[in-house]
């Protein structure tokens, strides 16, 4: 199996874990789809210097994004959800501040795994609904040498096919970021309440490094994720 293949298993099934109790908006918008609505309030979580990244509310994309101090990249997130930075040298401290988060207490053993591991980055999840929460992380693989797209391609496929419900459907897409492979498809593993679930991820092929970004979600609810997903994309940027 691919390093990628573990990191992209990896990713999901750190997506899968994320349980919660509060219901979430129908649509949740990336932080300021306009910059007519940017505004300063700001929601729950810490500084960015070490711990939870804090999200503004309405900030327009591509501004004020919440940044990834540990790591080369910067994106913009929806502005009720929240963001764990996983390299952080003080996780042990953000993973006991989630004690009294509803959604984020329910999953504190799996995103000390995922950092283990070294791949995952980064881990946002959303209000819970129904003991799921829509969330994304993002997982860096470095290469002995720069990708393709077709190489990505060809080397998640196959080894991707055991744990989806239906075939993976890719396409190349062009990102502000760069070209990217997109894909979806639906998982055989199920929400905690037996609902279907969506996997969608865009891979960024760059220098000898490859970027991912998984979002997860109950399948119910993919059209509004492919919103959120999108808008998120189109704010990451690598640094």
């Amino acid at each position: 199996m691919s390093a990628m293949t573990r990191a992209w298993i990896a990713s999901i099934v750190v997506g899968l874990v994320v349980v919660g109790c509060s219901k979430e908006p129908a649509d949740s918008p990336v932080a300021g789809k306009s910059a007519e609505s940017a505004k300063t309030s700001e929601t729950s979580t810490q500084s960015t210097d070490g711990k939870m990244i804090s999200q503004s509310k309405s900030m327009p994309v591509g501004s004020g994004k919440s940044r990834v101090s540990a790591s080369n990249f910067s994106l913009s997130a929806p502005p009720d959800w929240k963001a764990i930075d996983l390299t952080s040298k003080d996780l042990e401290k953000i993973l006991a501040g989630l004690a009294n988060d509803p959604v984020g207490s329910k999953m504190v053993t799996a995103v000390r795994q995922a950092a283990a591991s070294g791949m995952i980055k980064l881990f946002v999840f959303g209000p819970g609904e129904n003991g799921f929460a829509r969330n994304f992380n993002v997982v860096q693989v470095d290469q002995p040498r720069e990708l393709t797209l077709d190489e990505v391609k060809d080397a998640d496929s196959k080894e991707l096919e055991p744990i989806v419900a239906s075939p993976v459907a890719f396409k190349n897409v062009k990102l502000p970021s760069g070209d990217a492979l997109q894909y979806e498809s639906t998982l055989k593993m199920k929400a905690p309440n037996g609902s279907a679930l969506t996997s969608i991820g865009y891979a960024i092929s760059r220098g000898k490094q490859v970027t991912t970004l998984t979002f997860t979600c109950m399948s119910k609810d993919a059209a509004s994720m492919e919103k959120t997903a999108e808008q998120v994309v189109n704010s990451f940027e690598v640094h």
